[in-house]
């Protein structure tokens, strides 16, 4: 008697295998974009953190004013001081640099921060926006999904 898989056997675990590929894969892709919108959190609470810091240290509770520029140039004066580096969004490519890179506005009284964020259903990308006058983000993480 030989031992070993016939051919049926085979197929029969190779079909088995796909269908957990083809279940597992979409899961395992939504996950890592869920993670990066941690990240984009986690990055603007920095940016958030270092502004709060910079106007401690500056007459009248100032930030540093700017309209919509991209965040590594309009808040310069705040690296390494405030912010050890310029964050990059996890979703900037060296294809989508200027449209993915987190933007800053402010008028030296109330900042916003802007960013892409990738929808977690569907397709394209969310604008995200932190006001500092709210202390909130538009929209919820939560509603990207």
């Amino acid at each position: 008697m030989k031992k070993g898989f016939t051919l049926i056997e085979l197929l029969v675990v190779i079909a088995i295998i796909g269908v957990l590929a083809v279940v597992a894969i979409p899961k395992l892709l939504s996950a890592i974009d869920k993670a990066k919108q941690g990240v984009v959190k986690a990055d603007i609470a920095a940016i958030n953190s270092a502004l709060n810091m910079y106007s401690l240290n500056h007459p009248a509770g100032q930030y540093p004013t700017a309209s919509k520029a991209v965040v590594s140039t309009a808040l310069a004066s705040l690296i390494p001081k405030y912010l050890g580096s310029a964050p990059k969004n996890p979703w900037q490519t060296a294809e989508t640099e200027a449209g993915n890179a987190y933007m800053y506005e402010s008028n030296g009284t109330i900042y916003t921060i802007y960013a892409k964020v990738k929808r977690i259903e569907g397709t394209g990308y969310q604008d995200l926006k932190y006001w500092s006058e709210q202390s909130q983000f538009t929209p919820e993480l939560s509603e990207l999904e």
